[in-house]
């Protein structure tokens, strides 16, 4: 009887070694792997410090200070002293305003300075000419803003500059007679008509004098006034004396 041949074992002993060390290098491999991904994981997510932009320095004020460093109080309104507040505004009692007006209409019309410095002496109280004249130009435009209304009430823009000579409109249509006018012209009723002292109406045309051109120029009426006056709707200068008919 043949014996059964059995393989060796020596070369299987002699791998061994070898099998080992590819095994520790493949775990150190593994180690330095996940250590180089975390570690550019880290950079990655690494919030990265905004830049901040320069500053500067504030900015210091200089101080209200008059001369010889004294310094100056802030401009409060008066009522006695002045008639302008900080903002600006022509600021009036009801008694200098009722000087104003009187003075305005017991003075020969004009526009020069001695004419509205005239006006400042009449109401007193240490009124400007200045002052005085602000306050007619406010007062002009707020005519023309409550005349130029529609027919709800809402105020529109005025265009065009003020007419100097021009008062203060008092007699601007109510709401229920702009009513009356708007139904009465619906149904075809006969509007009326207000006629001045010298025959003027609302919506006539005429002529006048202009300060600028000096000639006779075309325009049409606006408004009439209870002193006589009455407002055009020229972007000039006009004085009321010197109107004629178209």
């Amino acid at each position: 009887m043949h014996a059964r041949h059995r393989p060796s074992s020596r070369p299987i002993r002699a791998l061994a070694p070898i099998a080992s060390l590819l095994v520790a290098a493949g775990v150190v491999a593994m180690i330095c792997l996940r250590t180089l991904s975390q570690d550019s994981l880290s950079f990655a997510v690494r919030p990265v410090a905004p830049v901040r932009p320069a500053v500067c320095p504030p900015t210091i004020k200089p101080s209200r200070a008059g001369p010889a460093g004294i310094s100056r109080p802030p401009r409060q309104a008066s009522w006695v002293a002045g008639a302008q507040g900080d903002d600006g505004k022509i600021v009036f009692t009801d008694k200098q305003v009722a000087r104003f007006l009187q003075a305005r209409k017991e003075l020969p019309s004009g526009s020069g300075d001695a004419y509205w410095q005239k006006v400042a002496d009449r109401v007193g109280d240490g009124i400007t000419a200045y002052e005085c004249k602000r306050l007619a130009q406010n007062q002009l435009f707020k005519k023309a803003a409550g005349t130029s209304s529609n027919f709800f009430k809402n105020f529109v823009d005025v265009k065009g500059e003020y007419v100097e000579s021009g008062y203060v409109d008092e007699t601007a249509a109510d709401p229920m007679t702009q009513m009356k006018n708007f139904w009465g012209g619906m149904l075809g009723m006969k509007k009326e008509v207000e006629v001045s002292e010298d025959g003027f109406y609302v919506g006539q045309k005429v002529q006048y004098k202009s300060a600028t051109f000096n000639k006779w120029m075309d325009a049409r009426v606006k408004g009439l006034n209870k002193d006589g006056t009455i407002d055009l709707d020229c972007r000039d200068r006009a004085n009321p004396k010197l109107i004629r008919e178209a």
